[in-house]
């Protein structure tokens, strides 16, 4: 977060970080309603698992107040804003910048893209576990 304090990049730093954070939030509380709720339904019989069905739709279908889990599109946005003044910066190195903010743009593929959503962390991987391990050894940017 330091790399871009003295930069014009300082607001969209501290504006993407927010927006990352609030859709980490909106990530943890997807998983939570819709993939843990739906391991409690494991152990139903064929009928109950049809009885529900009107329930699991509307919750699929984001109904009420299940239409908060679309904050999940603020991760994506929120790093890719990062992302964008870094590498506008030149704060972090162009390569990995741009691997940065292509992997960014991918990991917001919805569910079913796999291979895509992989790609994505790949890219990322490489952008930042070299920097990482920079960090751990006390030197600046790789």
């Amino acid at each position: 977060m330091k790399l871009l304090d003295h930069s014009s990049g300082a607001w969209a730093r501290f504006i993407g970080g927010a927006l990352a954070v609030l859709g980490s939030l909106a990530l943890a509380v997807d998983k939570g309603a819709l993939c843990l709720t739906m391991s409690a339904l494991d152990r139903l019989t064929d009928s109950q698992f049809a009885n529900m069905m009107p329930g699991l739709l509307a919750m699929f279908s984001k109904n009420g107040w299940m239409v908060m889990l679309w904050g999940i599109v603020l991760l994506p946005v929120g790093f890719g804003m990062q992302a964008i003044a870094l590498f506008k910066t030149g704060s972090f190195p162009h390569g990995k910048g741009i691997l940065f903010l292509f992997g960014v743009l991918l990991i917001g593929t919805p569910d079913g893209g796999e291979i895509v959503n992989l790609t994505a962390s790949l890219l990322l991987t490489i952008a930042f576990v070299p920097y990482g391990i920079q960090l751990i050894r006390g030197a600046g940017l790789p």
